[in-house]
């Protein structure tokens, strides 16, 4: 009870936390003023939306930080559920806001609660502490690309030799390696030639990671990234950075140093500025080119045909690969949607507004089925047919003689004996006798 208490103290402040930095300083004090309830910014909307309605908690759901799941959220679906880690409802913090406290990407844009979810994470993995984070160099780095560590990405698995300009410069390239709660993450970190340190992009470009990699970052005194998607060169600094290296006859692709001239005398310079150099490094294949007018997959790169080029709803060309790993088209409306708000169904996917009007999943062996294959019953939300069997067969579910389906447990159904046997009552038999006693 103690610790979930703390998990949920934890969660209240990660998310105040989120909120004032997507958004700026707010009084906490101040939330009830009427500037605050009717103001339209995103800081304001936040507030309303999230914070307050999870820190006053009316629902009693008493939110918290799963105790399982470093990733998830846990609630009580019913009050005596408060305390019971093991009928506690876990689920993601995104869903939770979604489907608990039913606000919609009108309401909130899945962007800015993708990005709010990610830093509430991010917030509570950060301490003053280097647990989980590791530098390596040299052979250690191809491993690393070699075993996907991170995730994969244009430069991993097979494409792993590739990265030979890393391997070969251990005193000015190293890689970042971060493992905590779960979570993976690998950036480059450079040792400029001026002597300044900079982390590369992050892989993954998104998650709670982000910030604690880059809280450690600025422990550090290193520079960073501001955005992690592909196309962004600069730093948090503003700065233009140089560095020359060692190299052979093979390049990697390159996300923030991708501009340069390769000497002749077996050295390239790299720069995160374009002005005045010849070379570009953003090709998959162990080589570089001048800038070309095919298109560029945003997240790893690869050149690929315009007339094969998927997009965003921002606009962002994918190929197909990195399409369908970060996104989905509903089957139903056909709308491009984040894959963390779509839901895989026997229809095929479908975005979170067509799945909640047609769909839901079976609270015991949580297969997503349409309402159709679902029975509603009390204590245990949907159930599908063979669950429903399974759980009549045991007895914890019984048919009331009102007709509906009831869990069987004390104090919520009754059983009367009868010359035929018997039958359950979800109407309490004893409250006259308890009245008349009274």
């Amino acid at each position: 009870m103690r610790q979930l208490t703390r998990d949920r103290i934890r969660l209240i402040r990660a998310i105040e936390k989120a909120i004032e930095h997507r958004a700026g300083s707010y009084n906490v004090d101040d939330l009830e003023r009427p500037s605050w309830a009717e103001c339209t910014c995103e800081g304001c909307r936040l507030w309303r939306l999230v914070y307050w309605p999870i820190r006053r908690d009316e629902r009693g759901d008493f939110l918290s930080f799963s105790q399982d799941d470093p990733g998830k959220v846990s609630y009580a679906s019913k009050p005596e559920f408060r305390f019971d880690s093991d009928r506690r409802t876990k689920t993601t913090l995104a869903r939770y806001i979604r489907r608990r406290l039913e606000y919609g990407p009108d309401q909130i844009f899945d962007k800015d609660l993708a990005c709010l979810v990610s830093q509430v994470f991010g917030l509570v993995s950060v301490d003053d502490s280097d647990t989980g984070f590791r530098l390596v160099k040299g052979e250690d780095i191809s491993q690393a690309y070699d075993s996907e560590f991170g995730g994969h990405s244009c430069m991993t698995s097979e494409n792993s030799g590739l990265v030979e300009l890393y391997e070969i410069n251990p005193d000015k390239v190293e890689l970042l390696k971060y493992e905590r709660n779960g979570y993976k993450a690998r950036a480059i970190v450079w040792t400029f030639d001026n002597g300044a340190k900079a982390i590369d992009r992050i892989y993954p470009n998104s998650g709670p990671h982000i910030d604690a990699i880059i809280e450690w970052a600025k422990r550090k005194g290193y520079d960073f990234k501001t955005s992690h998607g592909m196309g962004c060169y600069q730093f948090a600094s503003g700065n233009t950075y140089e560095i020359e290296l060692k190299c052979g006859d093979i390049f990697p692709y390159l996300d923030t140093l991708q501009f340069g001239e390769v000497m002749g005398d077996g050295t390239v310079i790299l720069s995160n500025s374009s002005s005045g150099w010849p070379h570009e490094f953003s090709h998959t294949d162990g080589t570089y080119y001048d800038e070309g007018g095919c298109a560029y997959c945003y997240n790893c790169g690869r050149g690929i045909d315009l007339s094969d080029c998927r997009t965003d709803p921002d606009g962002y060309g994918y190929c197909d690969s990195c399409f369908y790993e970060y996104y989905a088209v509903c089957e139903n409306c056909h709308e491009t949607v984040s894959i963390d708000y779509a839901s895989h169904t026997q229809d095929g996917m479908l975005c979170e507004e067509c799945y909640n009007e047609s769909y839901a999943e079976c609270s015991e062996c949580s297969e997503c089925l349409s309402f159709d294959d679902l029975t509603m019953v009390e204590g245990f939300d949907y159930v599908c047919d063979d669950c429903l069997e399974t759980l009549k067969e045991d007895g914890k579910i019984v048919e009331c003689s009102c007709g509906e389906l009831h869990e069987n447990k004390p104090g919520n159904v009754w059983f009367i004996e009868d010359m035929e046997g018997g039958f359950y009552t979800c109407e309490d038999p004893y409250k006259d006798q308890i009245r008349l006693a009274i």
